[in-house]
């Protein structure tokens, strides 16, 4: 074995055994959002309505009618959707063996249409959602992801989603205030960075199909272990790591250790790439296939 691949395998042995002291506990770094609701009445949605308006394809939870939208002030565009409710109807009908008339009760179907707060113009929607920890902008690092040379469309929405689309090519993210802390929240935004720069468009990692990671070019979990090693690379390098925010990220790809067992040079391979998206985001020149001390050092590091 040459002193590289045993080097390799040392790191990989370190990562390893980090992520089997005990079951690791990953911690979702933001808050919550609230379900799908009316916004003037913020009365969460139920049954088949909490249904249609959670898997619109909207992050927002708001929701407002025409007539409410109107008496707002504001605008929309695209389709509505539909919500359906049952209205008490009362009627009187004549009972055939008495004679005598009665008053009946029924219940009826009734639906109009309502409209997601990111389909609608000249609104602004406060939000309750605060975090207890004041999250401070890393504006030098903010330059570097926000002017990348194929540059990426980031959404912060009262989500409790974040995560890249590789079909509609942006980043979906809470808002900052939903973070728990400021290394969580650029831990998350850096690792759906380092997923955004596999574009075509980009490096061209990522085959896509149907919408979806290719598992056949590279798997869903090797995708996360580049994504992650990224991360760490530039929280280290901008000082936002945290021991809790780094031991979040062993939880995290703690599901993939037999994995990384059964395949040693999986960390190598995902090294190479995570480095590669991390010299694209900062603008330098793409490293050569092979590990070198810099990235040695900036894993033991990290």
């Amino acid at each position: 074995m040459s002193k590289n691949s045993q080097t390799i395998e040392a790191i990989t042995d370190k990562m390893i055994a980090k992520m089997e002291q005990g079951k690791l506990v990953w911690n979702k770094p933001w808050k919550g959002a609230k379900l799908p609701q009316n916004y003037i009445s913020k009365k969460p949605y139920k049954g088949w309505n909490l249904f249609t308006t959670l898997y619109s394809g909207f992050d927002s939870p708001y929701w407002l009618t025409a007539n409410q939208i109107k008496q707002l002030g504001g605008t929309w565009s695209g389709s509505g959707t539909l919500i359906t409710f049952w209205q008490i109807g009362k009627y009187e009908k004549k009972n055939t063996e008495t004679n005598e008339v009665e008053e009946k009760t029924s219940f009826v179907l009734k639906y109009y249409y309502v409209w997601n707060a990111e389909q609608i113009q000249g609104i602004d929607f406060k939000t309750d959602v605060t975090s207890t920890t004041e999250i401070q902008t890393c504006e030098e690092l903010e330059q570097y992801i926000y002017n990348m040379e194929s540059p990426i469309n980031i959404k912060h929405v009262q989500s409790d989603k974040a995560y890249y689309s590789p079909t509609f090519d942006y980043i979906n993210m809470p808002l900052k205030s939903q973070f728990v802390g400021t290394a969580e929240y650029y831990s998350t935004l850096i690792h759906e960075v380092i997923h955004s720069t596999g574009h075509k468009s980009r490096l061209n990692r990522l085959s896509i199909n149907d919408g979806k990671f290719d598992s056949k070019k590279h798997s869903y979990s090797f995708e996360e272990l580049v994504a992650e090693i990224g991360a760490s690379f530039l929280n280290a390098m901008f000082g936002i790591a945290t021991e809790e925010s780094e031991n979040n990220s062993s939880a995290y790809l703690q599901g993939w250790l037999e994995t990384f067992k059964q395949d040693k040079q999986m960390l190598f391979k995902a090294v190479v790439e995570a480095q590669k998206a991390v010299n694209y985001i900062l603008k330098d020149e793409a490293p050569k296939d092979e590990i070198g001390e810099t990235q040695i050092n900036a894993l033991k590091e990290a």
